[in-house]
C-alpha cells in the first residue's frame, strides 16, 4: 500500500539527470541510514535486561509509528511522506527485537519457544484478518482512508503496554509463572 499511495497521490520530483525509478534507491538507502540510526539510538536508551524500560521502548515505538502512519497517510507533502517511510521502517527494524526481549524476559524457558510462535502467529493473524478490511475501506474510499484505519488499529497495542508499565515486577513474574 505504501508504494501505491506514493505513486498514485504524489508526483515523484525528478532526481536530477537520474531516472525516476532511482526514487527506489533513494528511499532504500534511506531506509538503511535510518535504520542504521535507529538500531543505535535503542542499543544506547533502551536497557534490554530491565522490563520497564523495553516495555518503555515498545510503547514509544508504537505511539511513533502510529503517528508516522498517520502522517503518511495524511499529508500531501511528497518530502514529509518521505521522511515518514523512512522513519516507519527505520522504527520497524527496532520494534521486532525490542518485542522478543520483552518476550524473554517475562516467559519461563519451559513455554519460551511456544509465546514466540504465538506471537508470531498472532501476528500473522491480525494481518490476514485487518489486511482485506483495510484492503476494503481503501477500495471504497482511499488509500488515505486505509492507512488511516491501519494506523488506528495499532492503538490496542498502546493499551497492552500502558497495562505492562502499570505493573510491578512481582505481578509480572505470577503472571508467567
Amino acid at each position: 500500500m505504501r508504494d501505491a499511495h506514493i505513486l498514485i497521490n504524489f508526483l515523484l520530483p525528478e532526481p536530477g539527470p537520474l531516472q525516476p525509478i532511482a526514487w527506489s534507491g533513494i528511499i532504500l538507502a534511506g531506509v538503511i541510514l535510518i535504520a542504521i540510526v535507529t538500531t543505535e539510538a535503542a542499543r544506547r536508551w533502551v536497557d534490554t535486561e530491565s522490563h520497564f524500560s523495553v516495555a518503555r521502548g515498545l510503547a514509544g515505538i508504537a505511539i511513533l509509528l502510529m503517528l508516522g502512519v498517520l502522517i503518511f497517510a495524511q499529508t500531501t507533502s511528497f518530502w514529509l511522506t518521505l521522511i515518514a517511510v523512512w522513519i516507519l521502517h527505520g522504527l520497524r527494524g527496532v520494534e521486532s527485537p525490542l518485542r522478543l526481549a520483552w518476550i524473554n524476559q517475562n516467559v519461563v524457558s519451559e513455554v519460551r519457544t511456544t509465546v514466540i510462535s504465538m506471537s508470531a502467529q498472532a501476528d500473522a493473524f491480525g494481518q490476514i484478518a485487518g489486511g482485506p478490511v483495510v484492503g476494503a475501506i481503501g477500495l471504497a474510499r482511499s488509500i488515505r482512508a486505509a492507512l488511516t484505519t491501519a494506523a488506528l488499529l495499532m492503538l490496542p497495542a498502546l493499551g497492552l503496554y500502558a497495562r505492562t508499565l502499570g505493573r510491578s515486577d512481582r505481578e509480572i513474574l505470577v503472571i508467567v509463572e
